[in-house]
């Protein structure tokens, strides 16, 4: 087993139990008895038996700060961009591509499109949201796919596709929710006529397909070549469907349909798995999660496509897109975090840690382990001795998200420097930190300051 202890506050608590041979993961809550410092951890195998068979083994401990995690891209329908409507080129929020809208009918009169719904009582044709929404009056990205006048029972397609500016890489969560009525019932596949099933919902793609070609997000499933991995509602099923490189044909997993909304949460664990959480939204919530599924190797997850795909009467609403990214994602693998790179004016695709970009006599490498600015030639991690006056005592311009640790040796040929005890890994404040040596040193000492990535 591994366990997660985080503390959410003073005195509460959640713990997460991950059966390592599945990676199963259980989450409990608590309550601390008072708010006194956690000040050590111990480990017990409390008369469990008699024999190796009753042996208690502990690894890998560590202590991690629970730094909020950095949003790399987030949109939503509320966004002033969709002021005057969801159209074709609208591009709200950062960190995606403008919108491509592609839409199929096969005759005249048949009707497949997107709008921007709006839930205002104000308004006679008041859209039917219920959780997918965002902003006052609630508002979502809507489609719509049916038959219009025409009574015929073809394939009618809405889309909407949208580029991520950089594929999503390893540690990063894709978050959308989406919502929808009842899903007309029917044949997805080619082979299997009439193929006009309904399907809602959203898919991860290499590239948006050319305008000429139909936007159907199955054609692709026969070899994944192009759509990694779906999400959405198939009609005439009780339950959602997720459609990957294991399951092409598609896998239930177990969550039931709703017309509250779910939440679909799309993490890349590794270059070939993702992890997968879907939610439904409204005031009683389920939940599942998939661990270790397969995506296809060397092709990036570099576009977004929604779809409703003949759901005929009832429309489609999605909302709320981010990507979540990690501190430690390094596309280049220079050794400096993607979105520090990107945030201080460096390049996150070309190697460029040996650089020294402003000239200060530190390299961006440097600039990242201290989190100073790479483009300030006045910025950079310097270290002060205020004076013999105030004892043993270091200062420096700490940053909030870098540890430090106080180091010394006594006489400077010697190699091995040494860490007070009581100063090691101590989190910055963003501003001056001082650390000190407690304790009574020799007349002649030598001291430095180890700042590290937490």
């Amino acid at each position: 087993l591994e366990l997660q202890f985080t503390l959410t506050g003073p005195t509460n608590f959640t713990l997460q139990v991950i059966t390592l041979a599945d990676g199963v993961r259980h989450t409990f809550s608590g309550t601390l008895s008072d708010a006194d410092p956690i000040l050590g951890v111990s480990l017990y195998n409390d008369n469990a038996g008699l024999g190796p068979d009753y042996d208690a083994f502990f690894n890998q401990a560590e202590i991690l700060y629970d730094l909020p995690a950095p949003v790399r891209a987030s949109d939503h329908a509320s966004d002033s961009a969709y002021a005057s409507g969801w159209a074709d080129g609208s591009n709200g929020g950062t960190g995606f591509g403008p919108w491509i809208f592609l839409n199929s009918i096969e005759n005249a009169g048949e009707a497949a499109g997107q709008f921007l719904a709006v839930n205002d009582p104000l308004v006679a044709d008041n859209d039917d949201l219920n959780c997918s929404t965002s902003g006052v009056p609630p508002k979502a990205w809507a489609m719509y796919a049916n038959e219009g006048s025409t009574g015929d029972d073809n394939i009618q397609i809405a889309a909407a596709y949208r580029s991520l500016t950089t594929p999503l890489a390893v540690g990063e969560t894709l978050s959308i929710d989406f919502e929808h009525g009842g899903v007309q019932g029917g044949s997805l596949n080619a082979n299997v006529q009439p193929r006009t099933g309904g399907f809602v919902g959203f898919a991860l793609r290499t590239y948006a397909p050319p305008l000429q070609f139909d936007p159907d997000p199955f054609n692709a499933f026969a070899s994944l070549n192009n759509a990694s991995f779906a999400c959405g509602f198939r009609g005439g099923f009780s339950n959602y469907q997720v459609y990957d490189l294991s399951n092409p044909s598609g896998f239930d997993t177990g969550l039931p349909y709703t017309t509250d909304g779910i939440r679909v949460t799309f993490t890349v664990t590794s270059t070939t798995t993702y992890s997968l959480v879907m939610t439904q939204l409204g005031s009683n919530p389920q939940s599942v999660s998939f661990n270790n599924r397969s995506l296809n190797p060397g092709t990036p997850l570099a576009y977004i496509g929604l779809f409703d795909r003949n759901a005929e009467e009832n429309d489609t609403f999605f909302n709320n897109l981010s990507i979540v990214g990690s501190w430690d994602t390094d596309a280049d693998m220079d050794g400096m975090a993607d979105l520090w790179e990107n945030e201080n004016g460096l390049n996150s695709t070309t190697n460029d840690a040996a650089v020294d970009t402003d000239l200060d006599g530190d390299s961006n490498l440097a600039e990242y382990l201290a989190d100073t600015n790479p483009g300030n030639s006045n910025d950079y991690f310097l270290v002060s001795y205020p004076g013999p006056e105030n004892g043993d005592t270091v200062s420096f311009p700490a940053s909030s998200i870098r540890a430090y640790t106080l180091e010394y040796v006594d006489h400077p040929t010697n190699a091995t420097w040494s860490s007070h005890p009581s100063q090691i890994g101590l989190l910055g404040n963003g501003g001056i930190l001082t650390l000190t040596n407690p304790a009574t040193a020799p007349l002649q000492r030598h001291y430095r300051v180890k700042v590290q990535v937490p």
